[in-house]
């Protein structure tokens, strides 16, 4: 009985989330970004009335030297179109404590990039992130990953 409770708990709270359209992740197997290495993701859009959510999720050391990460974030349509805007992701807090959560060493962090985006046209899109920060090989980073949600 106490079973059946159970996965009757984790039914009902997994199914409270706004729904995925889209997930890709990426890994630096030597945990670390270098500068220059650009990390694409493509994806299809097939809905253009609906509002969507686009997260970033990163995965870091509790070692990651700095508490903030500095990328490059350029999209393009389907049309060719691109745009490109400098971001800082806030890991931690300026006394160092680490926002997301933390388990035996590793952290991850889920970030709103944009909110109640209504894409304009049917198709396939990228979104490019390269790190900006000073360093040509950023230690502690150990993956990225780009998410699609629907607006709640």
């Amino acid at each position: 009985m106490k079973k059946v409770f159970l996965l009757l708990v984790l039914f009902v709270i997994g199914g409270c989330g706004p729904k995925t359209d889209f997930t890709q992740k990426h890994d630096f197997s030597t945990g670390e970004w270098s500068y220059g290495e650009k990390v694409d993701f493509i994806f299809p859009v097939d809905d253009t009335e609906g509002q969507k959510d686009l997260w970033i999720e990163i995965d870091h050391s509790e070692d990651y030297s700095y508490q903030n990460l500095y990328a490059k974030l350029t999209t393009e349509d389907p049309s060719g179109n691109t745009a490109s805007q400098l971001l800082s992701f806030e890991l931690a807090h300026k006394s160092g404590q680490w926002f997301g959560r933390c388990f035996s060493g590793d952290c991850h962090i889920k970030i709103l990039v944009k909110e109640k985006v209504r894409f304009q046209e049917k198709g396939t899109y990228k979104m490019g992130l390269e790190q900006f920060t000073r360093k040509v090989n950023l230690e502690g980073i150990e993956s990225i990953r780009f998410k699609v949600t629907q607006s709640l």
